[in-house]
C-alpha cells in the first residue's frame, strides 16, 4: 500500500511538471509569434512610408515642370516675343539676301517728312516705341524671303504696331487686313476669333503678301502702292499712264484708272518714315 501511494504521487509530480513544460513552450511559442508579426508590420509600415514620397513627390514633379515649360513656351510664341529666343534666331547680315529699297526725293515726300518731325513728331515717337519690341522677329520673317527689313515700316503706317487696331473700311490688325486678304493669306476671320489680331500669324501672312507684290512688280514702290491699293488697281494706273515708275503716276492719280491721292501718300510716307529710321538722330528722334 505505502509503495502505491508512492508511486502515485510521483506519477502525479511528473504530470504536472509535463503540464507546466508544455504551458512555457507554449508561452514561448506564442512570444515568438507576437514579436514576428509585429517586427512584419513595422518592416511594412516602414516601406509604405519609404514608397510613398516617391509616388507623390517624384513623378508629380517631372510632369509640372515640363507642364509648365511648354505652356510658358506657349505663351511666348502667341503673345509676347521673347528677347531671348529673337537674339538666338537673328539673321546675320552675311545671311542676308534681299534687293534694297532705293528711296527717291519727292515734293510730297518732303512735306511728309516735315510733318512726321513736326507736328506729328508725337504719332512717330509712339510707333517707335512699339516697333522695339517686334522689330527683330519681323525683320527675320522678311528677309527670310528675300525682302527688305524696311518694309516693317508699311505696320508703323497701317497701325503703328497696334495689334487691335480696327480702320472704319473694317481693315484689323497691325498690318491691317481686310477680311478676304486675310483670308486667301491663312487667316481666320470670325466673330470670336480672328488671326488679324495675332501679330506673329498676321506678320507671316503680311510677309508672304509683300513677296509676291515684289514679285509682281520690277519696284519695290510699286509693292507698297499694291498694298495699299490692291495688284490690279495699281497694274491698270500703269497702262492708263504708260509707266512703270511710281511717281511719274502721280501725274494722272485724278483719272478714273490712275492711283488714288492715298496711295501716293501711301507710298510718300513710307519713304519719309524710312528716311527717319535710317538717320533718327538727324530728325530728332
Amino acid at each position: 500500500m505505502i509503495a502505491n501511494n508512492i508511486l502515485n504521487k510521483v506519477d502525479k509530480s511528473r504530470i504536472r511538471s509535463s503540464s507546466i513544460n508544455a504551458l512555457k513552450l507554449l508561452f514561448i511559442f506564442l512570444a515568438l509569434l507576437v514579436t514576428s508579426s509585429c517586427s512584419a508590420i513595422k518592416a511594412k509600415s516602414s516601406s509604405a512610408v519609404i514608397s510613398k514620397p516617391k509616388v507623390k513627390i517624384l513623378i508629380p514633379s517631372k510632369i509640372d515642370s515640363n507642364q509648365l515649360n511648354s505652356s510658358n513656351a506657349q505663351k511666348k510664341t502667341d503673345g509676347l516675343w521673347d528677347n531671348r529666343y529673337l537674339k538666338q534666331n537673328s539673321i546675320r547680315p552675311k545671311e542676308a539676301r534681299y534687293k534694297k529699297i532705293q528711296l527717291r526725293d519727292h515734293p510730297n515726300v518732303r512735306k511728309h517728312l516735315a510733318i512726321y518731325s513736326g507736328k506729328l513728331k508725337k504719332f512717330v515717337s509712339d510707333g517707335l516705341s512699339r516697333r522695339a519690341k517686334y522689330k527683330v522677329r519681323i525683320q527675320n520673317e522678311l528677309i527670310s524671303q528675300g525682302l527688305s527689313p524696311e518694309f516693317i515700316n508699311i505696320a508703323h503706317i497701317e497701325s503703328r504696331f497696334i495689334t487691335d487696331a480696327r480702320s472704319k473700311s473694317g481693315a484689323v490688325g497691325m498690318w491691317q487686313f481686310m477680311p478676304a486678304t486675310a483670308r486667301a493669306y491663312g487667316l481666320k476671320v470670325g466673330m470670336f476669333s480672328d488671326d488679324r489680331k495675332n501679330a506673329i500669324k498676321s506678320t507671316r501672312a503680311a510677309v508672304r503678301y509683300l513677296k509676291d507684290l515684289n514679285s509682281a512688280f520690277s519696284d519695290p514702290l510699286l509693292a507698297i502702292a499694291a498694298y495699299n491699293a490692291g495688284e490690279w488697281g495699281v497694274k491698270r494706273a500703269m497702262k492708263k499712264c504708260r509707266t512703270n515708275d511710281f511717281f511719274k503716276l502721280e501725274t494722272c492719280s485724278g483719272l478714273k484708272s490712275g492711283l488714288k491721292k492715298e496711295t501716293i501718300d501711301f507710298v510718300s510716307k513710307f519713304i519719309a518714315l524710312t528716311l527717319i529710321t535710317r538717320r533718327m538722330e538727324r530728325y530728332g528722334f
